[in-house]
């Protein structure tokens, strides 16, 4: 899913030169950190292939969680239950009652947004170190099943 503008939740993407870019993925609170990143990887491969390109290095790259302060109120103290029972010619009743004594307001912080950024450089030649290179399709191809 595309960003409605860039940094926006979804994927967007910066030109930095013909053959490096900037990439991020953003997600909500409730993506994890781990489809993020992957979800940035496989936006990584589609671009690299639509550009005409096999491969593609991560140059640099940067996960980051935004977060929110959420307050909320939460019991400070409740007594003990008061349990009563009082007996008559038709039986016996058994009352609880708890009596709350006032609250509390805390706030926490929590996550709101999660963004994973690479900065790519891709390539058709074969790389100076294969071993810091991503095949594009295979990649493409692993992240989508």
């Amino acid at each position: 899913m595309a960003a409605e503008s860039y940094g926006d939740l979804g994927f967007s993407e910066k030109k930095l030169s013909d053959d490096q870019y900037q990439i991020i993925f953003s997600g909500n609170a409730k993506t994890d950190t781990t489809t993020v990143k992957d979800y940035a990887l496989l936006h990584a491969a589609n671009l690299t292939i639509e550009k005409g390109y096999k491969w593609f290095e991560i140059i640099q790259s940067n996960t980051d969680v935004e977060t929110k302060e959420v307050k909320k109120v939460v019991p400070d103290t409740t007594a003990n239950p008061t349990v009563t029972s009082s007996c008559g010619v038709l039986g016996c009743t058994i009352t609880s009652a708890s009596t709350y004594q006032g609250g509390a307001v805390v706030s926490e912080r929590v996550a709101d947004k999660i963004n994973a950024t690479l900065m790519i450089k891709m390539g058709n030649e074969k790389p100076a170190n294969p071993n810091k290179v991503f095949d594009a399709k295979q990649l493409a191809s692993n992240l989508s099943n």
